[in-house]
């Protein structure tokens, strides 16, 4: 980070890779280190921010289709300079629930609490943010929780209170290879995209709406256009879930977005089927 030798050779390597894959409409932006939180056992080092400051700098004057610039932390860490940064232009987020009695925080036995809680801090840095990996501690051949939610609970919920929770994508899951794909659990995704399917995203304004009770939770997002809200049962993961998406007639415009006096269509969702199980006209 610190050796002018080393950050030359970095950037002639870096000059190689966005020359060679910069042009791709599959990539979505570029990483300038994993988890490099790891790197050092100083917290939150003044040289490795201004290497990423100088690096995501070069990144803009040499990316001519200026592709987003990020770069991501071990589980629960946030560097609040990092993401202050305006180089950086995501902020990302690791979090991995424990399997060891001995390591599991508190907070981890109510898992959409303890993301929710992480989502608000990265919304104050006033930029997109997203939950980059997530799932239980463990490796491909051993990881007990995994084996144990066999329906794939704890990424159902994920996938809703973080999408709904204000996060610029849904959760992404690290063991997808090891546990997503042999369980065929891709429905949760589906159930979600067909919840979300017409959303206008980038051309409103999104305020969070947020109700945590002991018997309920309500998790979603409100514009001038529409409500989404996922309701869920905290403590009786077997309950049925639902998502709510209101939209107003006609005009598609209101002041108040809680005034369905004035007229709309309520759809309420399955989440788990990813089916419209009740759709009423508001007059």
């Amino acid at each position: 980070f610190t050796d002018p030798a080393a950050f030359r050779q970095y950037l002639r390597r870096l000059r190689y890779v966005l020359a060679r894959w910069g042009y791709s409409t599959h990539l979505m932006a570029w990483e300038l280190w994993n988890e490099m939180n790891y790197l050092t056992a100083d917290s939150e080092p003044e040289y490795e921010i201004d290497w990423c400051r100088r690096v995501a700098r070069h990144i803009r004057q040499n990316d001519p289709y200026r592709h987003l610039v990020t770069t991501s932390l071990g589980a629960d860490v946030i560097w609040d300079r990092l993401w202050r940064m305006e180089e950086m232009d995501f902020a990302q987020y690791h979090a991995y629930l424990s399997s060891n009695t001995w390591l599991l925080k508190d907070e981890e036995h109510d898992a959409v609490g303890y993301l929710a809680s992480r989502l608000d801090r990265l919304r104050a840095y006033g930029k997109p943010f997203l939950a980059a990996e997530w799932g239980f501690h463990g490796t491909n051949d051993y990881n007990p929780l995994n084996a144990r939610d066999k329906f794939g609970l704890h990424l159902h919920d994920a996938i809703w209170s973080v999408a709904l929770g204000g996060a610029a994508g849904t959760v992404m899951p690290w063991w997808w290879d090891t546990y997503i794909d042999p369980r065929n659990l891709y429905f949760h995704y589906r159930a979600f995209a067909g919840f979300a399917r017409g959303v206008d995203w980038s051309n409103n304004r999104w305020r969070p709406i947020r109700l945590h009770r002991s018997d309920l939770r309500v998790t979603g997002m409100a514009c001038q256009q529409m409500i989404l809200l996922w309701i869920q049962h905290p403590n009786d993961p077997d309950r049925e879930h639902w998502g709510l998406l209101y939209k107003k007639n006609d005009t598609w415009y209101f002041q108040d977005p809680w005034n369905t006096s004035s007229g709309g269509v309520l759809d309420a969702w399955d989440v788990k089927n990813g089916e419209t199980w009740m759709y009423s006209k508001l007059d």
